[in-house]
């Protein structure tokens, strides 16, 4: 089977961002795989494991083989062994993914929730700060497992979507987001050239939820996999398990586990600052205050209403807890919502995907 320059290119391309080496590293694996002519035509046969050796060779000139460059021989050996016939895409971002440390660049950390029943919404006899729309307190049931991530997007993970044309790739958007982002004038996110707000390891905040549903469906591309915004009672079962918490951590608000107003910071935090001690029963971090999150469901005022998931429209979407100020909606059971299109310091995201894979 061929090894075609596509292929090559996706290899190289994955596994550069866990080399050691610079530019002149990368540029010379694209010698030795990309450029040469008749790299199309090479089948796997024992002339290619030379051809291997030979490029490992050169590599040991140029130093220390570090462990991305022994990655990259052992999917080539894989593929050589394998081939690609009969393995579809996400067979072959497995297979990658295997031998990068078990992940791709910019791919989040992920809470499992298994599935099962949960307390959702407030009963205000045990919390007098809840707000009608988070009433009544009922039991939901949410009948499949999925993944959340374990911390908000961050400005780190962000970046690649808007370095890689993701502004502009249509494929991306719904016609509702295209619509605004052409209107708009939007190419970038709001506070982008902002650096008191974009700090690589908080939350990427100012994100509408337009742009991040566009970020999650690149991801997706990415991946190979499905990757979206939690729905709003996935979002609530994630931060408070299944017992009807006040807080992720328990039922009273603690200087040690969140970031709100009361605690004197004024902006958002590294995500992860007050893990563990303020995950959730799932291990999820900074799911109140911080920053808004989005969900992907739009907005109903009646909390016993069926979700209404659909991505497409104008219509409000569900923001979810809280925010680095006004520490009393900060809890895992308040509810908010905004015009898709909105933009502020105050709000971010977290993903969520129903693909489950060890």
């Amino acid at each position: 089977m061929e090894l075609d320059r596509d292929t090559l290119n996706e290899i190289i391309d994955l596994l550069t961002p866990h080399m050691e080496g610079e530019r002149e590293r990368r540029a010379l694996l694209r010698l030795a795989l990309g450029d040469i002519p008749l790299l199309q035509q090479i089948e796997f046969t024992g002339a290619t494991q030379f051809f291997l050796v030979e490029m490992i060779n050169k590599l040991k000139a140029f130093g220390e083989i570090k462990p991305g460059v022994q990655a990259l021989w052992a999917v080539l050996l894989e593929v050589r062994d394998k081939g690609w016939v009969g393995v579809d895409k996400q067979q072959r971002i497995d297979i990658l993914r295997h031998n990068v440390n078990g992940k791709l660049p910019f791919e989040p950390e992920w809470c499992i929730v298994p599935a099962g029943p949960f307390l959702m919404g407030s009963d205000k006899s045990k919390d007098p700060k809840a707000y009608n729309d988070e009433t009544p307190q009922r039991t939901v049931d949410i009948p499949y497992d999925y993944r959340i991530g374990k911390y908000p997007v961050t400005w780190v993970q962000f970046e690649p979507f808007v370095n890689t044309g993701g502004y502009t790739n249509r494929t991306c958007w719904t016609k509702s987001g295209w619509a605004w982002r052409e209107k708009e004038g939007v190419v970038k996110p709001w506070l982008w050239d902002n650096a008191d707000w974009r700090i690589a390891n908080h939350p990427a905040n100012g994100i509408s939820w337009y742009e991040a549903y566009a970020y999650c469906k690149w991801l997706s591309e990415q991946f190979g996999y499905e990757v979206r915004l939690p729905t709003e009672s996935e979002w609530e079962k994630a931060a408070r398990g299944t017992d009807g918490l006040i807080y992720p951590w328990g039922n009273t608000l603690d200087k040690n586990k969140c970031n709100v107003d009361k605690f004197g910071i004024g902006g958002t935090t590294p995500v992860g600052k007050y893990s563990p001690a303020g995950d959730s029963p799932y291990g999820c971090a900074d799911m109140v205050g911080n920053v808004w999150e989005w969900c992907l469901t739009k907005w109903e005022r009646d909390y016993n209403s069926s979700e209404d998931n659909i991505a497409e429209d104008d219509t409000h979407r569900v923001v979810r807890g809280g925010l680095f100020y006004l520490q009393g909606i900060a809890r895992a059971a308040v509810r908010n919502y905004n015009v898709p299109g909105h933009r502020s310091r105050y709000g971010g995201l977290r993903l969520a995907t129903p693909i489950l894979f060890s």
